[in-house]
């Protein structure tokens, strides 16, 4: 169980094509031609591979262990090739102002927008990413600062952890989910 964080480029396309869904047989319309440029791809790899202890792996994970002790895996498929990376997940367990200054320089590196957490906002780090993107995502908000993003993510996680913690106790206790 984790509380997830995405990112998504900034590069976005107004092409699109149709695409068959591979379970459900439905064709929908999806973006084409978005994807981080090769500088940025490069950029957030220089970010991870200080940190990294494993990855990537076949679906492209990764696992990072930061100075402060904290752990992070990231799910960023296609980022060891040109042209492929779009978006990506960390999963968080645990969450520190270091965790919230790695998703920051990996924003800041690869022009990222990020959402914070399943349900959360849209967040740049800049007013021409939020108005590149303002057509996707409604309400995209403009931060400069990692110790912002700490304070936009740290409440929502730490309800998201008290429901995890709530859960695992009923385990310990021999309940059922």
């Amino acid at each position: 169980m984790s509380y997830d964080i995405f990112v998504y480029t900034s590069n976005l396309s107004d092409r699109v094509e149709d695409v068959k869904n591979p379970f459900t047989g439905e064709v929908t319309s999806q973006p084409v031609g978005e994807s981080v440029t090769d500088e940025e791809r490069l950029a957030i790899l220089g970010i991870i591979d200080p940190v990294k202890e494993f990855g990537p792996d076949e679906i492209g994970a990764y696992g990072v262990k930061l100075s402060d002790g904290s752990s992070i895996e990231l799910f960023f498929d296609g980022l060891d090739e040109v042209g492929k990376f779009c978006f990506g997940m960390l999963a968080l367990d645990q969450f520190a102002i270091e965790i919230a200054e790695f998703v920051f320089q990996l924003a800041e590196a690869g022009h990222l927008v990020i959402q914070v957490g399943p349900e959360g906002g849209y967040v740049a780090l800049s007013d021409e990413i939020a108005d590149r993107v303002g057509g996707r995502w409604e309400d995209v908000i403009v931060i400069k600062s990692a110790e912002e993003l700490f304070e936009l993510i740290q409440s929502p996680f730490e309800e998201w952890a008290g429901f995890r913690d709530r859960v695992e106790d009923s385990f310990d206790d021999g309940g059922e989910f």
